[in-house]
Order: structure tokens, then sequence, then C-alpha cells
């Protein structure tokens, strides 16, 4: 029995490449092919096609930009000035929020500067306090040790001049002594330690390395019998400096010598 012209192999073949759906009918119904082959064939074709379309759908369309060029020319003279207007006042925005920013960013390296230098200047101060302080304290300490050490000497002539036994005499007494006989003076009195009371100031030194007593009322014919006291301690050389011509005083310390012509030299230890 002759095939149908549809039901021919080369019929259905060209259809399924030409139009596929009408070939993939012709196939499905062709009795000539078992149903499992035509089935196999269907799904072969079917997947075929569906890639072909898909490759398709995901190829850019070259007339899409053309169209959209076209769109783009076809718009008024306003609305390009618009949309100009619109991208213009954009960069402007755009610019003028990047100028913001990078001023932003300038006072903040400022301010840093700023506090930096604020900070340096303090750290300054700080050290310039500090070391102010500390030589402050070492001056108070300085004048405190000072202090100490003078009052300690201080402290220790007062006990050296207390640590002695004075013979009260008059300076009178001495002078006429002297006068009798200077030898005999001189075995009696020097190397000991006096209180001699009645002496007038006869002469002050002036840087104050001695002081001369007379006696009162001295009638000697050559009158350079005296007294030199040389002060020995701190406290007789600040007292010299308190001292006025003709004042009458008594004074503490040694006898060191005994001369015929100058008289008495003594170690000055106070005056009262």
């Amino acid at each position: 029995m002759e095939r149908k012209w549809h039901e021919k192999t080369w019929v259905v073949v060209v259809l399924l490449i030409i139009f596929w759906p009408i070939g993939l009918i012709l196939l499905l119904k062709n009795p000539y092919y078992s149903k499992n082959a035509r089935i196999a064939v269907g799904v072969l074709v079917v997947a075929i096609f569906a890639c072909a379309a898909i490759n398709s759908d995901s190829e850019p369309n070259p007339n899409d930009n053309q169209t959209q060029i076209a769109a783009t020319t076809q718009q008024s003279p306003e609305e390009r000035k618009k949309q100009e207007d619109a991208k213009r006042l954009q960069k402007e925005q755009e610019e003028r929020e990047r100028k913001e920013k990078e001023a932003a960013e300038q006072a903040r390296k400022e301010q840093e500067e700023a506090e930096r230098l604020q900070a340096e200047q303090e750290e300054r101060e700080r050290k310039k306090r500090e070391a102010a302080e500390k030589r402050a304290q070492e001056e108070l300490r300085k004048q405190e040790e000072v202090a100490r050490k003078e009052q300690e000497k201080a402290q220790k002539e007062l006990n050296e001049i207390n640590s002695h036994s004075y013979a009260e005499i008059h300076i009178a007494t001495l002078m006429n002594d002297l006068k009798a006989n200077a030898a005999r003076a001189n075995k009696a009195y020097n190397g000991k330690y006096y209180k001699i009371v009645g002496g007038i100031v006869e002469n002050i030194e002036s840087e104050g390395s001695y002081i001369s007593l007379d006696a009162p009322n001295n009638d000697f014919d050559i009158n350079l019998h005296h007294i030199q006291c040389y002060p020995q301690t701190d406290l007789a050389k600040e007292q010299i400096f308190r001292l006025n011509m003709n004042q009458r005083v008594t004074v503490y310390g040694k006898i060191t010598d005994v001369g015929e012509i100058m008289g008495y030299e003594f170690e000055l230890l106070k005056i009262e």
C-alpha cells in the first residue's frame, strides 16, 4: 500500500525544519513509526526549538537602540532642555556636595591641627609649671637647709659661748692693772675668759672686723691703751653693726694678748 504524501518521511523532515509544529503533528500521527520513536523524536525536536527560542531572546536586539535613538530624536526641544537642565542641576548639586565634603574634611583637619597645637602648648606650659615648681621647691629646700645650718651654727656658737665660765671684771680694773705692771697683768689675765663690764666704744672698724673699748674717764697721758675686740662668732659680728660710738657695752670672750703699749687683745664672743 502506497503511503500518503504527508506520511512520507522526507515530507515530515522538511516540515519539521520549516514549520516544526505541523511537522511534529504529522510525526506523532504517522503510523509507520513506532510509538516510542515518535515520542523520542518529538521530544528532541521540541527541545531543539525551545533552546533556539531562548537563545534568540537573550541576544540583544539592535533594533532596540535604534528605537531608543529614534525616540530621543523625536523629543521636543522643551523636553530636551528640561533633561539638560536636570542633568546640569544634578551635576551642580554633586559639585556642591563634593565641595562641602572637601570643606568639611579641611575643617576637620584644621580642628585636629588646632587641638594638636593646643595640646602641645598645654604640655609645654605644664612642663614649665612643673619646672618652676621644682625650682621653687629646690630653692625653698636650699633656703631651709641654709636656715637650718645657720640655726645649727648659731646654736653651736651659743653652746660654745655658754660652755665657758666668765669671770666678771670691770674695764677700769684691767686698765689700772696694765698701767701699774704690764707683765703682772699679762700673767693674771692672758688666756682667760672674762665678762668685761663698763667699756665705752672708742672705735668701730669700717668693715666690722674689730672694735676698740676704753674705760670711762681714762686719764692716761698717751691714750693708746684699750681693749681691741675681734669677733669670733657670727653673733658678735652681727652685734657690732648695731653699735654706736661712745656706747657703753658688756663683752664676753677671751683675752689673748696683753701689751704695755696697745693694751689688750680680746676674742669677742658676744656683746650685751
